[in-house]
């Protein structure tokens, strides 16, 4: 078998839209209330304000995903792999929530299944190359990136956004997984920073809204689907 990489004439062949073929519907990752949610060769955006519950709706979905159920969360199949890649929180943050998932999920803590990495101490230049690395070696079912801002320098550059966001969604469809990836909202308006939430808003399958309501011990994280070219999901 030739290890030549391909002549571009043979790959837009292969790209090229006929009426052969039969159409199928996207696989999901997990159910809730019977609608499936967070498609297999997508990127999905997780969007809310700074400590408005983001990473811990991704604890809850990854403790869905491992135990099969959580939640209201249901997973669609057993033995499903995720690996997690923090890049903003510090390693205590971090080792936190991996606790908090083990816990939840109640399996072992040096579960193949479940894999976290944190990242901060890396350049944007690193975190970007690692989220390639990792998603080839692990080849996991469910790719968090926890967020995608910190994967470039300046979020609001179109030149660093389109291609970090268009490496997500080469590795989504290439790995067939899902890549859910966590990006803040504006300060003034529900949508999500620069030119990456830009892009996001454009190239993602499904956007979820993530927000506090009330404070104390009366607070609750309310989640919501602004947007979805699947059947919408209802509010968690």
């Amino acid at each position: 078998m030739s290890n030549e990489p391909k002549d571009l004439n043979d790959i837009l062949a292969e790209c090229r839209v006929t009426l052969d073929g039969q159409d199928t519907d996207p696989e999901f990752v997990l159910k809730y209330q019977d609608i499936g949610i967070f498609p297999r060769g997508d990127v999905v955006a997780i969007k809310g304000k700074a400590k408005a519950g983001k990473s811990h709706f991704l604890a809850l979905l990854t403790a869905a995903i491992l135990k099969g159920e959580y939640g209201g969360f249901t997973a669609v199949s057993e033995g499903l792999k995720v690996v997690w890649m923090d890049t903003e929180q510090g390693i205590r943050n971090s080792r936190s929530l991996f606790r908090k998932v083990i816990q939840m999920a109640n399996v072992e803590a040096e579960t193949t299944r479940f894999q976290m990495f944190n990242l901060r101490s890396l350049t944007p230049q690193d975190r970007l190359a690692s989220m390639t690395l990792l998603s080839g070696k692990y080849r996991p079912d469910v790719f968090i990136i926890d967020g995608i801002r910190d994967l470039m320098t300046d979020p609001n550059d179109q030149k660093e956004a389109f291609p970090v966001v268009g490496e997500m969604m080469r590795i989504s469809k290439v790995n067939n997984c899902v890549i859910l990836t966590v990006l803040h909202q504006n300060k003034k308006d529900d949508n999500m920073i620069g030119h990456a939430g830009s892009e996001l808003q454009k190239k993602a399958a499904e956007v979820y809204q993530v927000s506090k309501d009330a404070d104390g011990l009366d607070a609750y994280f309310r989640v919501n689907q602004p947007d979805s070219r699947n059947t919408p999901a209802p509010d968690f």
